[in-house]
């Protein structure tokens, strides 16, 4: 099941997750990306 989707411009060259549960990706042209779920219930 997906629940949500991070999409880049540019291939992605690292990717984190965070204890928190935030997702950080670094793409090939040097930018960083985020991503953060809410729980909004």
């Amino acid at each position: 099941m997906e629940i949500t989707r991070l999409e880049v411009d540019a291939p992605v060259a690292c990717l984190a997750i965070l204890p928190d549960g935030r997702l950080r990706a670094g793409d090939e042209l040097g930018r960083i990306h985020w991503l953060e779920l809410v729980d909004d219930t």
